[in-house]
């Protein structure tokens, strides 16, 4: 999640400077929206598919899942 969390607000910062600065910037505004809606899915996978991801526990047991759900097997 804070690799996430990381690149969504390096997204955000880049949008600030292009709407800073002079021109055209179609192709890549679009670029970084279209990333900023494909990073809120995948936090949204990590939530409901990891949720260890977010509660520490290898077995998600903060948010009262039984255990071993979510637990990612390799």
């Amino acid at each position: 999640m804070q690799r996430i969390h990381e690149a969504k607000t390096a997204l955000v910062m880049r949008a600030r400077e292009l709407f800073q600065t002079a021109g055209d910037h179609l192709e890549e505004q679009s670029a970084i929206e279209e990333t900023l809606q494909s990073l809120r899915v995948l936090e949204q996978c990590v939530v409901h598919l990891y949720p260890e991801a977010l509660s520490g526990q290898p077995d998600g047991r903060d948010f009262d899942y039984p255990a071993g759900l979510g637990v990612c097997r390799e």
